[in-house]
């Protein structure tokens, strides 16, 4: 499993079954020296699988199997990681590895006469990694915009769609503003943010949020909004606008305006569009975490396109809005360049009307119209 340990050769192990999915410290008595067998977690309002492991590995364990819930039909591939880690936070370094629910069965059925020999081969190295935050000259200082997209894409592939398509027009909008700088005087500063590690767990933008929070909150409390750009160009792509409904309670109704935003332009161009959930997966969750309210625009990765969907959107049905996504094969012949033209412009325009809106506050608190 990711972040499942570093390498070790475990000769001739005993197991222990681990009850309550892990998630009681207390039934890890005896766990010293042996394999911990255990289903995995089946619910994170009891604990997730980090610490679960963690419970295991401070006990003592060898090593670790995860065994598939009855319902779960693919190998688990979770991080065992703590979900908002930091440098100086724990890692495994015990393995930890998935099995089906099946192995788990036979294995738990068998401990009394049944001993392991597992060998693996993996490595945890901390490397460093970096963000490029550039601030705007123009604008209120206290009322500030962060536009972001991350800069990384997966070891498999180059990641054109994901994320050059976000990260190259984000890069563009900030020239283009620049340069229209005597036509475009903003009444918000606008904050252009290249996110790193967004692949690994959006450690970029966690740490820029947390390190913001507690070393400038004053610099802070000057952030009202997050437009985020990640994957613009997919080739069997959707138009999607982020749903404000999935913000929290607090910044609802915020995250909501920045959706009309954008809709007001699919309105305008009379292009199709569908809204999506907002609910994890790219850098505008440490935003929606802290109180700042979020939105943006993306074309979709490895789901599939249904008839309805072709018959609204054009493409193909039944295939992945990207085929390539995560792969070798996300390089520039991957990406669409009329998808990733629409949802630029829909971002710039978006961008620009909100930072020229001469009472920003009154429309994400939605009680002024979009200019």
């Amino acid at each position: 499993m990711r972040y499942g340990g570093q390498s070790a050769s475990l000769p001739n192990h005993p197991i222990v079954h681990i009850a309550d999915h892990g998630c009681n410290a207390e039934a890890f008595e005896g766990v010293a020296g042996h394999i911990a067998l255990m289903e995995e977690p089946v619910s994170s309002k009891a604990c997730d699988i980090w610490d679960a492991a963690w419970n295991a590995e401070k006990a003592g364990a060898s090593a670790i199997i995860f065994y598939n819930s009855i319902h779960r039909t693919s190998l688990l591939f979770s991080r065992v990681r703590i979900t908002d880690w930091k440098q100086g936070d724990p890692l495994m370094t015990i393995p930890v590895i998935a099995a089906s629910h099946s192995v788990g069965q036979t294995l738990k059925g068998s401990i009394s006469h049944v001993r392991l020999s597992l060998t693996t081969k993996t490595q945890i190295t901390l490397e460093n990694t970096h963000n490029t935050i550039c601030v705007g000259r123009l604008g209120n200082d206290s009322q500030r915009i962060v536009v972001g997209a991350h800069l990384d894409s997966v070891p498999a592939g180059p990641g054109m769609v994901d994320n050059a398509s976000g990260s190259s027009s984000l890069l563009e909008m900030a020239i283009v503003l620049s340069e229209a700088h005597q036509q475009f005087l903003p009444h918000s500063k606008l904050v252009f943010a290249f996110w790193g590690a967004e692949e690994i767990g959006l450690l970029g933008s966690r740490e820029w949020v947390r390190s913001m929070r507690r070393d400038h909150p004053d610099e802070w409390q000057k952030i009202v909004a997050n437009i985020n750009l990640d994957m613009l160009g997919s080739p069997n792509y959707i138009s999607l606008v982020h749903d404000g409904e999935d913000a929290p309670l607090s910044v609802r109704t915020a995250s909501i305006q920045i959706q009309k935003a954008f809709e007001t332009f699919f309105k305008l161009e009379r292009l199709p569009y569908k809204l999506e959930s907002m609910t994890a997966g790219s850098d505008f969750l440490p935003f929606l975490l802290n109180d700042v309210p979020s939105g943006g625009v993306l074309t979709g990765a490895g789901e599939r396109k249904t008839d309805q969907e072709r018959h609204e959107h054009g493409g193909l049905a039944n295939a992945p809005l990207d085929p390539c996504y995560h792969q070798a094969c996300d390089t520039l012949e991957n990406v669409s360049s009329e998808a990733i033209t629409i949802t630029s412009r829909a971002a710039l325009f978006v961008i620009s009307r909100l930072a020229h809106h001469s009472d920003l506050i009154s429309y994400l608190a939605g009680q002024a119209a979009l200019l």
